[in-house]
């Protein structure tokens, strides 16, 4: 995974399962995943990537971490052995499924940046 200052993601790991969300960046390439065997994936706000062994991915439903997201366009492509699901995603109905990503929106603490 990498990152560039500004931007901001949600990322769930459980189970063999990784999943990137990006919330937001400041400019093209802030957000890239690679894993082993698979192109990089870059992902602009409101796109998310699910990665797991392709043994493992069935279909999207049931590796799905946050069932409450909205999701639309899902790609599916697996590659040496290991399966990508690229889609867009709801941003709102990520901060309010997620409780922790709902909880820091809500602050009134300020960021810190260095």
């Amino acid at each position: 995974l990498s990152l560039k200052r500004g931007a901001i993601i949600l990322a769930i790991a459980n189970g063999g399962v990784v999943s990137v969300f990006n919330l937001h960046d400041n400019a093209a390439g802030s957000v890239v995943v690679q894993a082993n065997g698979i192109k990089a994936i870059t992902l602009t706000p409101g796109r998310h990537v699910s990665v797991a062994s392709a043994h493992q991915a069935i279909d999207f439903a049931y590796i799905n971490q946050v069932r409450k997201i909205g999701y639309r366009g899902i790609k599916a492509n697996t590659s040496n052995g290991v399966a990508t699901y690229v889609s867009d995603f709801s941003i709102p109905s990520a901060i309010s499924a997620v409780k922790p990503l709902k909880a820091m929106f809500r602050s009134n603490d300020k960021p810190v940046l260095s």
